[in-house]
């Protein structure tokens, strides 16, 4: 999955979608790292786009 653009998402919802995507995949801990990242952005800029990467 390529996220392109996330906009208006609430932290609970934020913390909904990855706690799934958590559940459904075996991560090691750079990729556990890397959705962190993803989900602190989120929560402080409550944007993303595929400019920022």
């Amino acid at each position: 999955m390529i996220i392109r653009s996330i906009t208006g998402l609430s932290q609970d919802s934020i913390n909904k979608a990855f706690a799934e995507f958590y559940r459904e995949n075996k991560l090691n801990y750079e990729q556990q790292m890397f959705v962190k990242t993803i989900t602190n952005y989120l929560k402080k800029n409550n944007y993303l786009s595929m400019e920022v990467f």
